[in-house]
């Protein structure tokens, strides 16, 4: 990078400052030229009229009303150079900050599309999950399994899976359970899973096992 380009990466608080130091510098000059302008004239009719202090007074005048405009236009050629250098700063910041947020982007961006993709991996494992319920209440059924039925396992797994999605942001485009209505697979099977281990045990006729689990309800319900 050359020297100059370095010098023109300034903040935009550098180039404000800059450009607000020679705007107030070309008011001085604008105001000192007013003040020349009705000396001259106070002074220009004795100078003309052969006042030779008055008319050494205005040579003077004049002098000095011509370096100020020739400062002038310094001045106002040094405010479009500021002006230029403001706008490239400005210019120069609203692409750095652009550049941070385009990367803190892409980083969000990775993890949106991880995120999606492990969400439809968990979804292929619900159905998965899912569907096998079904058919191992289907063979527990041809066993002799007298719940869940396979209406409940649909009616009351459903629900479970209305509870799940009502933490979610889709929650407002399904059915609202009521707190009482809300289930969870493991809460659920594991009642019928009792419900079944007492039929098991009494079907093999081990009374201790049937005892213990009397016992469990009891206790649980209490």
């Amino acid at each position: 990078m050359s020297k100059h380009a370095n010098k023109e990466q300034i903040t935009v608080t550098e180039a404000e400052a800059t450009l607000q130091r020679f705007e107030r510098e070309r008011n001085d000059v604008l105001d000192r030229r007013t003040l020349l302008a009705d000396k001259r004239r106070e002074i220009a009719f004795d100078a003309l009229s052969g006042d030779k202090s008055a008319s050494k007074l205005l040579d003077g005048l004049h002098r000095e009303a011509v370096e100020l405009e020739s400062r002038l236009v310094s001045v106002n050629d040094a405010i479009a150079e500021a002006q230029r250098r403001l706008a490239a700063a400005r210019e120069h910041e609203a692409r750095e900050a652009d550049g941070e947020k385009a990367s803190a982007l892409c980083r969000v961006l990775t993890e949106f599309l991880q995120t999606a993709r492990a969400l439809d991996a968990a979804l292929v494992t619900v159905a998965e999950h899912g569907n096998r319920l079904h058919e191992l209440q289907a063979s527990m059924h041809m066993l002799g399994a007298a719940v869940p039925s396979a209406a409940q396992l649909d009616a009351l797994g459903y629900r479970c899976l209305l509870t799940a999605i009502g933490g979610t942001v889709w929650r407002r485009h399904f059915e609202t359970l009521a707190p009482h209505e809300r289930r969870s697979f493991s809460e659920l099977c594991a009642l019928w899973g009792r419900t079944l281990q007492r039929s098991i045990a009494a079907r093999l006729g081990d009374a201790e096992q049937i005892s213990n689990e009397q016992t469990k309800t009891e206790t649980e319900a209490a």
